[in-house]
């Protein structure tokens, strides 16, 4: 299935071997270390190893956590104690990673230890560390990874994490707030958590899930459990949505949100300089109101460079308008603000929406928080149609909320508004293929052949062609075709609507296939309707114990054969109407009065939740389609006539 989620926990939990970054840790400002084993983990530690069964499958001893929550800054102590019974929990979690902001955030390593069977503690070397950015492309966070490679760690061995993480609230300009996730990949043999709140700070938490009792007791929460289950995660899920945690925070509604957010973002019209004549250079020629939104979005999409900007006092707050011209580059939040601003200079008043992107259900987010969004866009309302428009995409026409952001939870920026879901695509992959097919007197073919992808699917194929050079664009194109209609000969490609944001984009190609029929024979052919065939085995859903939301594909085929008088057509395709709950496949074969044949097939599935247990029904239905949309047709010879 061309993937919409990202699935389990892998990027969270679980630190690689990928070292590639910037700086030694120990010579940071926002990383101290004070290692020292604490005498009660030691302990717990040494008497782990002298049990006699211990389990066989990698265990987190304790996870445990102590919050102190400040007006002026909150401090969080974190221990871990693993344990790996074989090399391959060693290569998997052996290096341990602390999270946090380079901006707001302080971080004291005060254990880092790795434990041998026999009882060897081995400390680790500051000078190994490693700090890598984690920020990603569209967002506005400000992340880094501090990564520890544990030296000397064996199977039956264990390590012990302990550190202190100090959040500056004065330095934050969103709120506080944090998740604790009560579950990961393994087993975890003992959960604690202990949240103070100390002075006037407002104490909120909420629980999702089982398996940890927490109560609350004089402005102080106390969790604990014990042989929490590792999650079960699946292919295709977000698995933030699903997995069980606690939330801490201090704000009482997404109004608070909100109105935060706003006050925020009114901070790039502080100064606007630049900003009337940029928009009458760009739309004062252009009298259709569609093709003024495309101009505009194409220059701050294409114009305006991104470039992360969220260093401290932006980290929320946009610069200012006119720095963004200037510049001509920012991240989501600058791009965004000034498109809203050039919209409503054109009389479309738009508004700006938070998004997560890593979130694709409300019910998720226990309590309000700005920390739980990571990327803004603009929305508009244009006749009885809602758009929305991602300045930080180069490639997605403004008609098309970009496929990377469809179903992700999203919070309008405007007072009495609770998150909830950005719009999708009734069909969110639409493609049609003609065909020409003329058989030579060689037995071989002639074949033209033009494709056209529509909205989100032409931005999809617009990515990948659009970086590539002429010979890397006819490479990619000839490599899809060999896997997907023939690997007998290579066609030459041509396209349309690569390098605009246009709502469609266009491959075109020529093709003489070899000879691969005997011509003094009967005809007897048969061939897969390729490009739906392979649409259909790329949609196939993966999941197995969560249901699965099928995106929406609307496909037209048609080819055209010309026997060119070398056989008289005996036997077409049937005709088609296959209909079923989940979408259709609709076949029409017509005979043309020059012998040539028509064949024209639709698939039309809309978008819709498949639920677990009707996953495999599903896929059987599209194993159906793929097998019905094959082509056969049989042919006489044509006699020659008599002298």
């Amino acid at each position: 299935m061309k993937a919409i989620t990202h699935s389990l926990l892998g990027a969270v939990f679980i630190a690689t071997n990928l070292f590639a970054t910037n700086t030694f840790a120990s010579k940071t400002e926002r990383v101290d270390w004070q290692l020292a084993i604490d005498n009660a983990d030691k302990a717990r530690v040494s008497q782990y190893l002298t049990q006699s069964d211990k389990p066989a499958e990698m265990r987190q001893v304790l996870r445990q956590y102590s919050f102190d929550v400040y007006d002026d800054q909150v401090s969080r102590i974190v221990t871990l104690i693993n344990y790996y019974p074989k090399f391959t929990d060693i290569e998997n979690y052996g290096s341990q990673s602390i999270y946090f902001n380079r901006n707001t955030q302080r971080v004291s390593v005060l254990s880092a230890v790795s434990v041998s069977p026999s009882g060897t503690f081995t400390t680790f070397d500051p000078q190994k560390a490693r700090l890598r950015d984690t920020d990603t492309y569209n967002t506005f966070t400000d992340g880094q990874e501090l990564v520890m490679p544990l030296p000397a760690l064996e199977e039956g061995g264990l390590s012990i994490i302990k550190y202190k993480l100090i959040t500056d609230r004065n330095a934050q300009e969103m709120d506080w707030a944090t998740n604790i996730w009560t579950e990961n990949n393994y087993e975890i043999e003992n959960f604690s958590l202990r949240a103070n709140w100390h002075g006037n700070t407002v104490m909120r938490w909420k629980q999702r899930g089982s398996g940890v009792k927490c109560e609350e007791r004089a402005r102080t929460l106390e969790c604990k459990g014990q042989s929490i289950s590792a999650f079960s995660g699946d292919e295709q899920i977000m698995w933030r949505d699903h997995i069980y945690h606690i939330a801490l925070g201090g704000l009482d509604s997404w109004d608070e949100v909100s109105s935060r957010t706003a006050t925020f973002m009114q901070k790039a019209m502080e100064d606007t300089k630049g900003l009337d004549d940029l928009v009458s250079s760009l739309t004062d020629h252009t009298p259709e109101k569609s093709d003024k939104i495309s101009k505009l979005l194409d220059f701050v999409a294409r114009d305006i460079r991104y470039v992360s900007m969220s260093e401290t006092g932006h980290a929320v707050t946009p610069h200012a308008i006119h720095d963004t011209i200037k510049n001509r580059y920012g991240d989501c939040k600058d791009k965004s603000t000034l498109l809203k601003a050039m919209l409503d200079k054109i009389g479309i008043k738009g508004e700006l929406r938070l998004v997560a992107t890593q979130r694709a259900y409300p019910s998720g987010l226990l309590l309000p928080s700005m920390t739980a969004f990571d990327h803004i866009v603009v929305c508009f309302t244009l006749g009885e149609q809602e758009y929305c428009l991602d300045p930080t995409d180069t490639a997605t026409n403004w008609q098309v909320t970009p496929n990377w952001i469809q179903g992700k939870v999203s919070l309008p920026v405007n007072p009495d508004y609770i998150p909830h879901r950005l719009p999708t695509s009734v069909y969110r992959w639409q493609m049609s293929n003609k065909t020409k097919n003329k058989f030579d007197e060689k037995g071989g073919q002639y074949e033209k052949q033009t494709r056209e992808y529509f909205g989100e699917y032409a931005s999809y194929y617009r990515k990948y062609l659009m970086s590539k050079n002429d010979e890397g664009k006819q490479s990619f194109l000839t490599e899809e075709y060999k896997d997907t209609v023939t690997d007998l000969s290579e066609p030459d490609f041509s396209w349309t609507g690569v390098d605009e944001m246009s709502f469609d984009l266009e491959i075109s190609s020529e093709n003489t296939l070899p000879a691969f029929l005997d011509v003094s024979q009967p005809l007897n052919y048969t061939e897969g309707d390729a490009w739906i065939k392979k649409e259909l085995g790329d949609m196939r859903l993966q999941n197995t114990d969560y249901g699965e939301y099928f995106s929406g594909i609307k496909l037209e085929s048609d080819y055209e054969y010309d026997l060119n008088n070398l056989w008289k057509l005996k036997t077409t395709p049937p005709s088609l109407f296959f209909q079923y709950r989940f979408g259709s496949l609709i076949r029409k074969t017509e005979k043309l009065n020059d012998g040539r044949l028509r064949v024209n097939t639709k698939v039309d599935i809309v978008a819709q939740w498949i639920d677990a247990d009707e996953i495999a029904l599903f896929n059987r239905f599209l194993d159906i389609l793929e097998r019905e949309s094959s082509i056969h047709l049989t042919g006489d010879l044509i006699e020659e006539p008599s002298a």
